[in-house]
């Protein structure tokens, strides 16, 4: 998790950014720094290290910031002739060589802005898991990893920009142009027998987790469900170190179902098993800061947040 901002156009966009970055400081507390782009118009950038530690923003034939983790970024890399120390350095070596026109070659999740001759572009995975905000209005362009930042900065009609879209920003003419991004496909249906989908099945799932995987301990948010429990069984078959968390809440006598259930399959696995417990008075507390952190009022994701 890294946080970006850039601010395109304004007076005062060196002071909006440092000021930005401040109140993007949780997101990334590996180093901060800006840079000018263009005339009053700066990219900003927080880090928070995964792999190598590369401050941002990067500048080749363009200028860079990212929250990104590129999971194929070494193949890439390789494949292109791109030299990069990791992700992020990849992704502008890529971005300098083709712009958007290879983008659903990166696998990854990521949040990005790249300048280059005039113009910002503006960048989303296709499934939105990394967040990007912005706001348009005649004469400036901003954007920002948290909606709270720019609203902090008294931009107006703040938006999620729409993973299926790419937004580019013409610093001359002040006006955006949209690219509409294809999404999956899924048909036509496989024709193969059960035993052929099962196995391929159970290769993509350990390659969707293998490649999540950092190359440290790590945490797993465990409930004893059939996902979290799919996840802990594979990282220890394959001998990964890894501390599994669970979070319930404190009740009068009556122990929580996904507490049972996380317990038991810890002790039947042998896992290392963290406990937190929340009393129920503090939960107003915990929701007053979650929900303003990560931005969304979702049940699911207060819950697991």
């Amino acid at each position: 998790m890294c946080g970006i901002i850039g601010v395109i156009g304004h007076l005062e966009a060196e002071k909006q950014v440092a000021q930005a970055l401040k109140l993007l400081h949780e997101r990334g507390k590996d180093g901060q720094s800006f840079t000018e782009i263009s005339k009053n118009s700066y990219f900003g950038h927080t880090l928070h290290s995964i792999v190598g530690h590369v401050q941002q923003p990067l500048q080749g034939k363009g200028t860079l910031v990212a929250n990104c983790e590129i999971y194929n970024w070494k193949e890439l890399s390789e494949k292109y002739s791109l030299p990069a120390k990791n992700d992020a350095e990849l992704l502008l070596g890529f971005l300098d060589k083709f712009g958007l026109e290879k983008i659903e070659e990166l696998d990854g999740v990521f949040a990005f802005a790249y300048y280059n001759e005039g113009k910002v572009f503006i960048v989303r995975d296709i499934l939105g898991i990394k967040p990007l905000w912005f706001s348009i209005t005649t004469e400036e362009f901003a954007f920002a990893s948290e909606m709270k930042v720019l609203d902090s900065l008294n931009y107006l009609h703040v938006q999620e920009l729409n993973p299926r879209k790419m937004i580019v920003y013409d610093i001359e003419t002040k006006t955006i142009t949209e690219k509409q991004r294809e999404f999956f496909h899924y048909l036509p249906e496989l024709d193969i027998g059960k035993e052929d989908i099962l196995n391929k099945t159970q290769k993509l799932l350990h390659k969707a987790i293998e490649k999540r995987i950092p190359g440290k301990k790590l945490g797993l948010l465990f409930s004893g469900g059939i996902d979290s429990t799919y996840i802990a069984n594979y990282l220890k078959n394959e001998k990964y170190e890894f501390t599994c968390y669970t979070v319930a809440l404190e009740t009068d006598g009556v122990v929580p179902k996904d507490l049972v259930s996380a317990r038991e399959v810890a002790a039947e696995l042998d896992l290392d098993l963290k406990v937190i417990t929340i009393k129920q008075e503090d939960i107003p507390s915990y929701l007053e800061k979650i929900v303003p952190l990560i931005e969304d009022s979702n049940v699911v994701k207060v819950g697991v947040a």
